[in-house]
Order: C-alpha cells, then sequence, then structure tokens
C-alpha cells in the first residue's frame, strides 16, 4: 500500500469484488471520471486465462469458468482515503493493521518488509488501530446476578412466597402440584413416590409445575410470616410452566425426544424450558422442597449401587437444596464447602465439613443428611430390612474411620486444602469471555447460577461457587476466558484443534494476543499482587478448579509431552515471546512455528540481511514479483 498517493485514484479488481479507492486531493471531475471508467471495466467481465485459475466459483469449475460476467451477487464500490472498510484492508497483507497486532516499534518493523511498508505509511496518513485490548475498567461494573425466570409476563425469581415484579408490584406465587415423567425411546412414564425428585444423569425429564400468582396489592417487598397459610391469600388463575431437564450424561436422542413428548403431555399450553444439569432455577429446585437429588447413571441400572457414593450441597434455603453425586474421590473435597458420604448397603451417612464451609451449607446438608437416615430410600442403595442409619459429622482434618473407606487415602495435594489458612480472604470468582466482535474486542461476562452478596456480613448465608464448568464448554470455539478467584487471575484457553491455518490461524493469534494483553492490564489494575497465567483446556491447576463446587476432569489420557507443552504459564512470559518480529531461517522451518507467526507469509519474519542470504534478491525486488512467482520461490526455499 506504499504506492498510494492522495493525489491520485486507483482501482482494484477481485473479480468478483471491485474497488476505486480515491485519495483525498483528487479533484471532483476526476473522481467522476474513474467511476466511469471503472464501471465500462466491470461491465466487461472477468478474465482470468492467463492464471489458469478463477477465485470466486466453486473448486471444481475454478480451471474451466476463466472467462465471463461478474457474478450478480459481486461488489462494486467506492472507497475514500481514510475511510476504508475492513473488507478493504483485509486484501492487503501490509495494511496498518500490523501496528495493533505487535505495536508501534518503528525501530525493529523497519527491520521487516512489512515494518517498512507500515512505517512509511504513517508520513502520509493518520492510522488508527481496529482493534485494541478491552478496558479492564468497564469489566469491574456492576456484579451480574443470575437470569431471571420470565413466565407469562412476571419475573417469579424463586418460584415461592412474597416477591415483588419487576415493576415493583407485590406478588405471592404458591405451588398447586408438581409432576415429574422421563423419556423413554417410546414414551414418557411418570415418576410416582416417593422417587419424585430424584434425576439420573443419563435421563432426560419432564417436570410440570402449576402454580399460581397473586397480586398483594402491595408495591414494596414483604416476607411472609412463620407459620401462615399462604395458599388461604390465593386469588389468582392456576398457571403451568414446564422444566426440560436433561442429565449431563443423557444422549441428544433423549432430549430430542423429551422436548418432542412434553407437547403431548401440555394440554395447558404453558412455556416450556430446557434446564441443564447444575444450572437448575431456583423456581425448579423448590418444586421438590429440598428433596430434589441428581444421582449417576440410568434408571434401573445397578452400577455400582451398593459402593460408597459423594454428594455436594447447592442452595442457600431449605426448599430449594439440592444434592449433587460427585467422583468419590480428594479431587472432589473443597475446603469451602460440605459434603455427605453414603454407603446404603453398610447403613451409613458421614458429613464432612470443609474449614471454610459456610453455615448455611452446613446446615442445609445435616438437614439433608437426616432426611435421608429417616426415610433410608431404595433408590439410594438402602436395603427393605434396614432398620437403622449411622449418622456421624466430621471437619477437614479430623476425618474418622468412615471416611478413610469411603474416599480412600486423603491426599491433600489433590486438592486445594485450606487446613493451614488462618484467614479465607474470600473474592467471589468472576469470569469474562474475551472474544472479537466487528472491529472491536470485547469482553462479556458469564452469568453466575447462583446469588452471591454484596454485603460482606450475608457471606455466611450464600454458597461460594456462582460459576459451573459447563458454561466455558458452551462457548464458542476457540474461547478464551479472563476468570478472577480468590487464589488470582487466569486467562483460560479453550482446546484448539491441530487443523487451525490461513485465516482462522490468523485471527485466532491476534484474538489470543489482545486476550493476554486484557489480562495482564486487568492485573495491573486490580491484583498487582498477582502473576496472572495462561491455563489450557484439559490441564487446569487445582487452584483454578477448586473455585467450581464441581470440576469433571477428562478422560482422554494425556502424553508427557501434552502436559508439558500445556502447563500454567505466566501470561507475561508469552505477550514478552510475541513481541518478536524477527526470527531466525531455522526458527521459521521449525515445527512447530514460534507462537503469533503467520505461517502464510514467513518471510516477512526475516532481517534484511537474513532475507537477502536466503533469496539473493532485496525485499523490495522479492515483492515486486507476481504472486505465483513469490510462492515458487519460498517452496525452493522451504519457507512455507
Amino acid at each position: 500500500m506504499a504506492a498510494l498517493n492522495s493525489l491520485d485514484t486507483y482501482v482494484f479488481d477481485f473479480g468478483a469484488e471491485m474497488y476505486i479507492w480515491q485519495g483525498k486531493e483528487v479533484s471532483f471531475n476526476d473522481r467522476q471520471l474513474a467511476v466511469r471508467l471503472a464501471r465500462t471495466l466491470w461491465d466487461q467481465g472477468y478474465d482470468y486465462t492467463d492464471v489458469g485459475f478463477c477465485p470466486f466459483v466453486p473448486i471444481k469449475d475454478g480451471c474451466n469458468n476463466l472467462k465471463g460476467s461478474r457474478p450478480e451477487w459481486g461488489l462494486f464500490a467506492r472507497v475514500n482515503e481514510n475511510l476504508e472498510t475492513s473488507l478493504v484492508q483485509e486484501k492487503f497483507e501490509d495494511w496498518s493493521n500490523i501496528s495493533r497486532e505487535i505495536g508501534d516499534r518503528d525501530d525493529i518493523m523497519r527491520e521487516t518488509s512489512r515494518g517498512h511498508i507500515a512505517a512509511e505509511m504513517k508520513t502520509k496518513v493518520s492510522i488508527k488501530p481496529e482493534m485494541v485490548a478491552c478496558d479492564v475498567k468497564l469489566l469491574r461494573s456492576e456484579r451480574l446476578q443470575p437470569l431471571p425466570l420470565h413466565l407469562e409476563g412476571h419475573n417469579l425469581w424463586r418460584g415461592h412466597g412474597h416477591m415483588y415484579d419487576d415493576d415493583g408490584r407485590g406478588l405471592l406465587v404458591v405451588t398447586s402440584s408438581v409432576d415429574t415423567w422421563y423419556a423413554t425411546d417410546k414414551n414418557m412414564v411418570k415418576v410416582e413416590e416417593p422417587n419424585q425428585g430424584v434425576f439420573h444423569r443419563s435421563e432426560t425429564y419432564v417436570v410440570r409445575w402449576k402454580y399460581v400468582v397473586s397480586s398483594t396489592g402491595k408495591w414494596l417487598a414483604s416476607k411472609s410470616k412463620p407459620g401462615s397459610d399462604l395458599k388461604s391469600a390465593v386469588n389468582g388463575r392456576e398457571r403451568t410452566a414446564y422444566f426440560l431437564w436433561a442429565g449431563r450424561d443423557s444422549s441428544v436422542n433423549e432430549k430430542g425426544a423429551s422436548a418432542l413428548m412434553a407437547t403431548e403431555i401440555d394440554t395447558h399450553g404453558g412455556p416450556q424450558m430446557t434446564v441443564h444439569e447444575g444450572r437448575e432455577p431456583a423456581a425448579m429446585r423448590q418444586c421438590f422442597g429440598g428433596r430434589m437429588l441428581v444421582v449417576d447413571g440410568k434408571i434401573g441400572k445397578r452400577d455400582g449401587f451398593y459402593s460408597w457414593k459423594l454428594f455436594c450441597m447447592k442452595g442457600t434455603s431449605s426448599d430449594e437444596a439440592t444434592l449433587y453425586q460427585i467422583p468419590c474421590e480428594s479431587q472432589s473435597l473443597r475446603s469451602r464447602s460440605s459434603l455427605m458420604l453414603l454407603n446404603g448397603r453398610l447403613g451409613k451417612i458421614v458429613v464432612w465439613h470443609g474449614k471454610f464451609s459456610p453455615q448455611i451449607t452446613r446446615k442445609l446438608i445435616t438437614e439433608a443428611a437426616n432426611k435421608i437416615k429417616e426415610e433410608k430410600p431404595l433408590y439410594l442403595g438402602f436395603r427393605s430390612n434396614c432398620k437403622s442409619v449411622e449418622f456421624s459429622e466430621c471437619e477437614e482434618g479430623s476425618e474418622n474411620q468412615d471416611v478413610a473407606e469411603g474416599i480412600g487415602r486423603i491426599r491433600r495435594t489433590k486438592y486445594m486444602s485450606l487446613l493451614e489458612t488462618t484467614d479465607d480472604k474470600l473474592i467471589p470468582p468472576r469470569a469474562w469471555h474475551l472474544l472479537p466482535s466487528g472491529d472491536e474486542f470485547i469482553s462479556q461476562e458469564l452469568h453466575p447460577v447462583t446469588e452471591f452478596p454484596s454485603d460482606e456480613e450475608e457471606k455466611n448465608d450464600v454458597e461460594f461457587f456462582p460459576l459451573v464448568q459447563e458454561q466455558f464448554k458452551e462457548l464458542m470455539q476457540p474461547a478464551f476466558v479472563l476468570v478472577e478467584t480468590t487464589e488470582g487471575v487466569y486467562l483460560w484457553q479453550s482446546e484448539v484443534g491441530e487443523s487451525m491455518k490461513g485465516s482462522g490461524k490468523r485471527q485466532f493469534d491476534i484474538s489470543r494476543r489482545l486476550a493476554l494483553e486484557t489480562t495482564v492490564n486487568y492485573c495491573k489494575e486490580y491484583r498487582s499482587d498477582f502473576t496472572p497465567m495462561l491455563i489450557h483446556e484439559l490441564h487446569e491447576p487445582i487452584e483454578f478448579t477448586n473455585s467450581f463446587l464441581v470440576w469433571m476432569e477428562s478422560k482422554k489420557k494425556l502424553s508427557f509431552e501434552e502436559r508439558r507443552a500445556n502447563k500454567p504459564t505466566s501470561v507475561s512470559e508469552i505477550l514478552s515471546t510475541l513481541s518478536r518480529l524477527t526470527y531466525s531461517i531455522e526458527e521459521l522451518r521449525a515445527t512447530p512455528l514460534p507462537e503469533g507467526v503467520d505461517p502464510n507469509h514467513l518471510e516477512t519474519y526475516l532481517s534484511q540481511s537474513d532475507f537477502e542470504k536466503l533469496f539473493q534478491i532485496s525485499k523490495v525486488e522479492f515483492y515486486d514479483m507476481p504472486p505465483w512467482k513469490q510462492s515458487k520461490l519460498r517452496k525452493e526455499k522451504n519457507l512455507f
């Protein structure tokens, strides 16, 4: 682009696209003349007979349709100097966008062809980078709350008791009835008591919730009096909603079957909501009055039925409390939570409390354990003739023999034990998805699945795990997520396929650089005492995974080389390696290539002396050649 001049007009013909670039000092008459001449050239059609390949037709016809009229979807446009669109800029490898990718380092940039051109352009036009790192001050805006539950014009929040709508109107929500079905290959089977509220991970369920919403006539939120009969105040019509619950291990076919069969059950025309395991809205969890339980496997299967089982607790009230079965191993322990260990065959229940488990979690899991002790449900492996259940509690660091038998030898190094910590200065985990959007690099905060209070005094009344692992897996790949936890700041990077090439690889490198810069800037602004770390999917350290109540490790076997290559690395160190603008011939021929290097234009990373040594010509002479000859030279010199 160094040839562009404010006094001239240029026509760039890309076959299906034609752009008339006009300098800002070109007269009006010359502008009009250039457009008319370009229109004449456009109407003459395209001709690629000298090249032997047409770039904008299907590949199978690329060598046949070498000449013809322009396609109807083609683009004919006029572009003014300094107002070039991104569609025009991306046609040129040496456009000024290189300044936002590698920064302003004029002295070093002049050693490369791209740097030379960009430096020359700075004397002619005012260049503004299109994309920069996120403004970290915007990330620290007001903390998000869980997504609201809007049903038939009302935000039902927790789905029970007194509340107020978005407009401040007082409401009273009372549950009329709850029915549950699970999907089979042929039909829906209704779940009968006492299995109501029990969900198997390999199944899909439909929960029908009938409720009544009444207006209280007040415009402020009020609380019901202890022991009052809420149904006596109900005066609204009965409504119906359907929750389509999908277990983590359920198949796509089962999820589709439950959605189809829900229409057969729906005789009331109520709204349907897909609910993923671990992200059930409070309105659904309260349907079961603290008896909701998620267990492994399918209904009727007995694999591991009589062995020890480990459960964690979610919820902040007795009505919403939910138990989730988790792997029975040391990795599942959390110093900021309480767990329940159960063996129905032996008739034993043990509640384990982490050192910094909040009071509400301790209370709810103990209540749930006492309910199970009284009811001795068969679906948890208790024998029908079981007369009594042995119940015990223990604190982290003082585990009893039953814990040692159920989990095995407790290895504190397998989870982040806080036994040696005197004061847990909790920072609620937050996460932001960092991604390009148009010409900007933006952040989108992940919504928490549970509330977290702003008042320090209320921290004993909530759980400390507002995010779930599945939120990361559902992001558009490849993904970069900035995560702040009590233990520090991390940039989580999703697994990247080895087949990424060309423009996709280039876009990935740009997004990665901007995500790294955003992470460094965030630490400088808010966590200056901590070194931000880049962590890769499947290779997360326990300091990161223990910020989640449950983090399921991949079953994929990783080689020593993979673990070594993807170990946590300082973000600052990676940025320093990406700052290099020149590489040796040997480095550019190595596999894999250095971080951030564009594989399509390796010669641009050579210094002037190395370039002339390899190609026996100057960079100016090289780029004066037609593209096909440049490509041929790259291959001859093994630089492609």
